[in-house]
């Protein structure tokens, strides 16, 4: 048991690593080509990522896709598994939701849609993006709601608050664009 909130906050990160440890080795069987993120040369929406968290100023900020935009279990499901990796030596010092509009005229009604990116940074520097999500269509929303409850329980270990942007649509269009391409660059 617990003596201390030290304590306590130590067994809450061992936990969540283990359940993600346990996720990580289930998944392992799998064949998926994007599962390996794809270095980006800068953030795809032009946004800075705060430099003040990291416990080593050396550390360069490297930015890494994972899975593709678009492909929801791909960039859901791996995500998690890199984030498990990572917690065996790193820990998260930022989380943040970045909300791409899009155009309403491509859609039967007008309520706003977004194309829905997660952004979770570790001290060390290393950055990842997922993509794949979104808050209107089924897989998508699903997706959404694993990584909302994964943000939910990262920013409660780690008491690192979730920022969410919303992304002006042409400079959204602009990052998807910028993040398929890397992605299909990679696998030339």
């Amino acid at each position: 048991m617990a003596d201390t909130n030290a304590d306590l906050q130590k067994q809450k990160q061992w936990g969540i690593q283990f359940l993600l440890e346990q996720a990580k080795r289930i998944s392992q069987e799998s064949s998926d080509p994007h599962r390996t993120p794809t270095y980006l040369e800068r953030h795809p929406f032009d946004l800075d990522v705060p430099r003040v968290h990291s416990t080593n100023p050396f550390f360069e900020i490297n930015f890494k896709l994972v899975g593709y935009p678009g492909y929801t279990d791909a960039s859901v499901d791996n995500i998690a598994m890199l984030i498990a990796e990572r917690l065996t030596f790193s820990q998260v010092v930022h989380l943040r939701v970045l909300l791409g509009k899009l155009h309403p005229e491509n859609y039967h009604d007008l309520r706003p849609r977004h194309d829905v990116y997660f952004e979770v940074g570790f001290h060390h520097g290393e950055v990842f993006i997922a993509g794949g999500c979104n808050d209107f269509s089924g897989a998508g929303s699903h997706g959404k709601d694993r990584m909302d409850a994964l943000f939910a329980l990262l920013n409660g270990i780690y008491s690192v608050e979730t920022e969410t942007v919303v992304i002006p649509m042409a400079k959204a269009e602009r990052g998807r664009r910028y993040m398929e391409s890397a992605v299909n660059n990679r696998e030339k």
